[in-house]
């Protein structure tokens, strides 16, 4: 029987809805900016340009009128911790891919560690817990610099246990998964096997509310005119408040705060005559950066609809086509986790939820990367999301898009 190597990276990232309804305003909670040095900086672009890239092949996928919701910030987080144990030409096609600065190569793990040490402390009135794990059979030798290096910057829990014992093995590592995601994602792994290594997993838990709650009296059923097919009843949130806004020729904008105004829902709206799929070819980290900073502050009178879905996506295919198959290979080289070799990366996995209402907004996504042996202005403005738009959870002073999505149909 051919042994199976698999690393599950799990990036649970991330539900907003606050603690306490009287404390998320920014009075209780001050806005404190956010100073990144260029290298980090630099990691966020990487980490965006990578999410952008690969959110354009997912939609090639799986077709202009589905919804579709990614966490970049997940994949790319679980795909970085798997180059850690990559080397030779493997490692150079990830990192491509990855959009990583190869001068930076020694201190990536550094940055990505002060990226999320930095988006926890943000807002303090919101609960944001990263949790990450090691789970390895204990009859295998797994290269100590890859552990070290993530329990270094990754603060990852590391545990051996018995493969033998293939339901307690499995229930074990769910529950962990289970507990630090409060329930969003219960179970990752679907069964453990003598083929099977390692599971690696990385999850974040994020709960908070919108700086401006909706209240619940002014919610109303109204239409919603999806790209295809009939329009569809709703129920739409309403509210006057001063937002973020911008407009161009392509899309109308608005942002919408969280807590102390760190953490953000941005919504971008085509406009007569343009599509979602418009404004998604034209994502990229240097459009992305001018669209946020065109927003200004205006009155404006909201309506936006309570909504709620999921997403399954397998990345293998979009990453080959990105340019990473190497690792997808019989030639894969990841001396680094074995020093045997002859593992390769076998599936890509993401999950993903989304539940947005009055109170704020409720999201999870779970990345898995399965490595397996080879066999070789002053007037009031509107803004009513009644059709198809493009939406972020983004952080506004470090510019990193934590969820990507379009909302095709309610």
């Amino acid at each position: 029987m051919t042994t199976q190597f698999v690393t599950y990276l799990c990036l649970l990232a991330l539900s907003f809805t606050a603690c306490d309804k009287n404390n998320h305003t920014p009075e209780n909670n001050p806005y404190k900016p956010i100073a990144l040095d260029l290298k980090s900086a630099s990691l966020v672009e990487s980490s965006n340009t990578f999410g952008a890239n690969l959110f354009k092949e997912i939609l090639e996928d799986e077709g202009e009128n589905e919804n579709i919701l990614i966490s970049p910030l997940s994949i790319f987080q679980a795909l970085s911790m798997t180059r850690n144990g990559a080397n030779g030409l493997t490692r150079d096609e990830m990192t491509a891919v990855l959009a990583f600065d190869e001068s930076q190569d020694d201190d990536l793990n550094v940055y990505q560690k002060k990226l999320m040490d930095a988006l926890k402390k943000a807002d303090n009135k919101l609960t944001l817990d990263i949790a990450n794990s090691i789970w390895y059979r204990n009859d295998e030798t797994v290269e100590l610099p890859f552990i070290q290096v993530n329990q270094d910057y990754f603060n990852a829990e590391v545990s051996a246990l018995d493969f033998s014992d293939a339901e307690g093995a499995k229930r074990t590592i769910n529950n962990w998964v289970d507990k630090q995601t409060k329930g969003k994602i219960p179970e990752i792994v679907d069964e453990v096997t003598q083929d099977h290594v390692m599971f690696l997993i990385n999850a974040i838990y994020f709960y908070g509310h919108w700086q401006n709650e909706f209240d619940t009296k002014d919610t109303q059923k109204a239409p919603f005119y999806p790209e295809a097919g009939n329009e569809v009843t709703v129920d739409m949130m309403h509210q006057e408040t001063d937002l973020g806004y911008a407009a161009n020729a392509l899309f109308t904008m608005v942002e919408i705060p969280y807590g102390n105004g760190h953490f953000n829902m941005v919504a971008l709206m085509p406009n007569k005559g343009k599509k979602v799929k418009d404004i998604v070819h034209a994502l990229n980290n240097e459009n992305w950066a001018a669209w946020m900073e065109s927003l200004s502050k205006q009155p404006i009178v909201l309506g936006f609809p309570k909504f709620k879905f999921e997403g399954d996506y397998k990345l293998k295919e979009p990453l080959i086509s990105m340019g990473m198959p190497l690792a997808f290979s019989d030639w894969a080289d990841f001396t680094g986790i074995l020093s045997k070799g002859g593992i390769m990366i076998s599936k890509v996995k993401h999950k993903t939820f989304i539940e947005v209402d009055e109170k704020g907004t409720e999201a999870a996504a779970v990345t898995s990367v399965e490595v397996g042996y080879t066999s070789v202005g002053p007037q009031k403005l509107h803004f009513t999301a009644n059709k198809p738009f493009v939406f972020a959870i983004t952080e506004k002073d470090t510019n990193t898009i934590l969820f990507l999505g379009k909302l095709m149909r309610p």
